[in-house]
């Protein structure tokens, strides 16, 4: 039976030293017993000097070692797996975001941790976030759609234009939303961005509200994914009722000098 056990825990071992994530077994006192080559790697650590001799928290503590949401000690509580985002320090000194995943083991044989570095991906949704936050405070309209017209996103500015919220705005079409003469229609500048990938831009009126007839000058632009699919536009749109006016004022002035019967002439003095 000792035979079997023992050729039980080598063959798992065997099959957790596959993982190509840094990956650790802890027992209940959080020792750890077993770890692959992807762990001594990260985290610039020697064998003998592991195994054995010093928990989890003393070679790769994390910020939230010693508190409820450690997911060794959430796996350990429920008996089930737990999940965390923790930064921890790498062998290069490095602090570094991980997706750590504890899973308790059959017959209490201890608790597997795996750590997938998520850096990049915190730093793309710092970037994202940022880039909302940027998007946000600007006082022209912008929003973003999917491929079927859908809004994913409408900055302040839009939404208060179409008398709603920016939260509001979600998931409706945004032709619903600004009505123009170009909605649904091969002259809508995001459409035809979309379909020539490339930077459009048109002029038109929007009726967002009843009663209110704007002239604006839109903009639309591709958004890719990684792959470089095209999966929506980003559109922006300007007021030009000012310059309307101005267009129209310089208008009337011209055909009214036009209905002068006598020339103008400039005259030497």
């Amino acid at each position: 039976m000792a035979t079997m056990d023992a050729q039980s825990t080598v063959l798992d071992t065997e099959l957790l030293s596959l993982m190509t994530d840094p990956s650790y077994l802890v027992n209940a006192e959080r020792l750890i017993t077993w770890a692959n080559e992807a762990f001594f790697k990260e985290f610039n650590l020697k064998k003998d000097e592991v195994l054995g001799k010093v928990t989890c928290e003393e070679v790769c503590a994390s910020h939230l070692c010693g508190t409820k949401d450690c997911p060794v000690a959430k796996a350990q509580r429920l008996h089930k797996p737990a999940s965390s985002e923790e930064l921890r320090t790498n062998s290069g000194g490095m602090v570094r975001w991980y997706l750590s995943q504890a899973i308790p083991l059959p017959d209490k044989k201890g608790i597997m941790v795996s750590m997938n570095d998520i850096s990049a991906v915190k730093e793309t949704q710092s970037r994202l976030r940022q880039m909302e936050t940027d998007l946000n405070v600007i006082p022209t309209p912008i929003m973003e759609i999917d491929t079927h017209f859908t809004v994913t996103y409408m900055n302040p500015a839009g939404a208060a234009v179409a008398g709603l919220t920016p939260d509001e705005a979600l998931g409706k079409k945004c032709y619903d939303l600004f009505k123009t003469p170009h909605c649904k229609t091969e002259k809508c500048a995001c459409a035809r961005a979309m379909k020539s990938d490339s930077v459009v831009s048109e002029q038109t009126i929007a009726r967002p509200r009843d009663g209110m007839i704007v002239p604006i000058r839109y903009t639309g632009a591709p958004i890719k994914d990684a792959k470089g699919n095209i999966k929506g536009a980003l559109e922006y749109i300007l007021d030009v009722t000012d310059e309307m006016r101005q267009r129209q004022a310089a208008d009337e002035k011209i055909e009214n000098l036009n209905t002068i019967p006598t020339p103008i002439m400039s005259i030497d003095t």
